[in-house]
């Protein structure tokens, strides 16, 4: 259910920034404000698009984005923000190898009854969403590297 995931985003967002009253004061807002649009009590409605990015970046954590994009069918990558260098790209193309390696091993399990199950199909969805991750991890450090800034 999207709006169960993006709730939990919410609560996590909370959490992480100490509860409601911490996430209340830090967006001027009260914690019975705060409780009542993540609940939607009183015919309050959810938080907008802003207050949930606002919250986002109180809580220093992604958790609305990847919840937005898990329900949209997609994975969130966040990408580097500091210096990198050579190694950290050789790095990251060793983990993508690691990654690789270990979608062929649950691969081999997971079809090795001609069927693949729930539980299966759920660790090969997993492992490939890291693999989606890695892959734009090593192009954003590739860039920063090797691209001359326009």
């Amino acid at each position: 259910m999207p709006m169960t995931r993006i709730k939990r985003a919410f609560q996590a967002m909370i959490t992480s920034k100490g509860g409601e009253s911490a996430m209340g004061e830090a967006m001027i807002e009260s914690k019975a404000w705060i409780h009542n649009r993540v609940f939607e009590i009183k015919g309050q409605p959810t938080f907008t698009i802003r207050e949930a990015l606002t919250m986002q970046e109180i809580s220093g954590k992604t958790f609305f984005a990847e919840a937005i994009a898990e329900v949209s069918g997609g994975t969130f990558v966040k990408l580097p923000s500091i210096e990198h260098d050579c190694d950290s790209i050789l790095e990251t193309w060793n983990h993508l190898y690691s990654q690789l390696g270990a979608l062929s091993k649950r691969f081999n399990e997971a079809v090795r009854d001609n069927e693949i199950d729930g539980k299966e199909k759920a660790d090969l969805t997993a492992i490939a969403n890291e693999i989606h991750k890695t892959t734009q991890q090593l192009l954003a450090l590739t860039f920063k590297v090797y691209c001359r800034e326009a």
